[in-house]
């Protein structure tokens, strides 16, 4: 099973958007320079934004694909949202048959690939991305939003070494906090709720085993896969990533069993950190823990010994 994006429903996914030359002028400000990626969800271009003078990103997805209208639903939700730790959305539109994002753009890598140039992190590196990216799912979570995708390559490191989430196109509102946040009508949740049923965004080998099994997003599914991201900046692995697993079977089957400590594979931690990722990863989502803000207060904690904290303080100038 690929480490990718996948979302099934009845309809499927309709192809990637039409490449367009560099030069091309999108929402009358917005010059193409450059396509920096595509897939089954869209594209995305550097672009000039030529009313404020500065380098942005433009994403660029079919209006006739299936995904569609998560997209312009994720868009004008990230359009309200403002975090040092979420990508900054700036406008969005249409273009001819194309709905378009336009976000800051960020100078820098994405964190699969910093995975692969760098292999395992240091416990006090790791750590402390970890706090930044739930600080950031944290706030997420309090606007009454799920991201559904959180994974190393969503994640953007600035060149401070800052991560950044980002691709908003499965976020979606959720039942908890939607009636009280105001960022969401009841008629997006309402939208929200009918699409999962009987469907499975996500990437598989981030999702917590009630998602595999069909089960709503919740706001715990983006700490499960936070817990991923930490445990596999520390092993350089997942404790799923073996040729075996090929299907969502047994994925499912792997999810029902504990982790292997990253201690056995390497990685050197304080035990006592060990332990808050092995409940974060646990089977049960009743074990884990319930917020970001609450495996935040566990990862700075007395859960961690005091000099830990002397070397991740040391990191963190």
């Amino acid at each position: 099973m690929e480490d990718s994006t996948i979302v099934t429903d009845s309809q499927g996914v309709a192809p990637a958007p039409p490449e367009l030359a560099p030069g091309t002028l999108v929402g009358e400000r917005y010059r193409l320079l450059q396509e920096l990626g595509r897939g089954a969800m869209g594209c995305v271009h550097r672009a000039w934004d030529a009313e404020a003078g500065r380098l942005v990103a433009v994403k660029l997805v079919d209006r006739e694909s299936t995904i569609a209208p998560r997209f312009r639903r994720g868009s004008k939700g990230l359009l309200q949202l403002r975090h040092p730790g979420i990508c900054e959305a700036t406008a969005c539109g249409r273009h001819g048959g194309l709905d378009y994002l336009v976000t800051r753009y960020y100078a820098g890598v994405s964190l699969d690939i910093a995975l692969r140039w760098l292999g395992r992190w240091e416990a006090p590196n790791a750590v402390r991305l970890t706090i930044s990216l739930l600080e950031a799912i944290a706030y997420l979570h309090r606007q009454g939003y799920v991201h559904r995708d959180v994974k190393p390559s969503n994640i953007l490191l600035t060149s401070e070494g800052r991560p950044i989430l980002a691709d908003f196109d499965l976020a979606k509102p959720f039942a908890a906090n939607t009636p009280d946040s105001g960022v969401f009508s009841r008629e997006a949740l309402a939208s929200s709720l009918r699409e999962s049923a009987g469907c499975l965004s996500g990437t598989p080998l981030y999702l917590p085993l009630e998602r595999l099994r069909g089960l709503p997003a919740e706001p715990g599914d983006d700490l499960y896969a936070a817990a991923l991201v930490l445990y596999q900046l520390l092993t350089a692995q997942l404790p799923t990533d073996r040729s075996d697993y090929r299907d969502l079977a047994s994925l499912c089957a792997a999810r029902e069993e504990p982790v292997t400590p990253p201690s056995q594979l390497g990685a050197e931690l304080p035990r006592p950190l060990e332990r808050v990722i092995l409940r974060a990863l646990s089977p049960s989502p009743e074990d884990r823990y319930e917020t970001g803000e609450e495996f935040i207060a566990a990862l700075r904690s007395g859960e961690c010994p005091s000099g830990f904290f002397r070397a991740l303080s040391s990191h963190s100038a």
